[in-house]
């Protein structure tokens, strides 16, 4: 057996689609919990660097302001533009994991 054809059985052994079905569809959905845990934290964060000195005291602060003004999803708001972005690269990249990792080993 040649290198590359042992390279190329150590990569597809234990890959079938529906395992990369359900990496890809794991990735995407930890992509989407990353943005949503992440995203009112980021929110904050820019409204403190961008506000007017003085607008706030603090992140405690943005958060009650924010709330008050808009509700609950005011903490999420522009969030669209980041699921866009990031939920497709942790598909992606809990896709290829599997593929990548063995590769160290088909080369030995």
């Amino acid at each position: 057996m040649s290198d590359s054809s042992s390279a190329e059985e150590a990569i597809t052994q234990g890959t079938s689609t529906a395992d990369s079905v359900k990496s890809f569809v794991a990735g995407g959905v930890g992509g989407i919990a990353a943005v949503l845990v992440g995203h009112p934290f980021d929110l904050t964060k820019t409204r403190l660097q961008t506000a007017a000195p003085g607008t706030y005291t603090g992140a405690i602060d943005v958060v009650k302001k924010t709330i008050a003004r808009d509700g609950a999803t005011g903490l999420y708001r522009g969030v669209i533009p980041p699921l866009l972005g990031v939920t497709p690269i942790f598909a992606v990249s809990f896709w290829v994991c599997p593929f990548v990792t063995v590769l160290p080993f088909a080369y030995r």
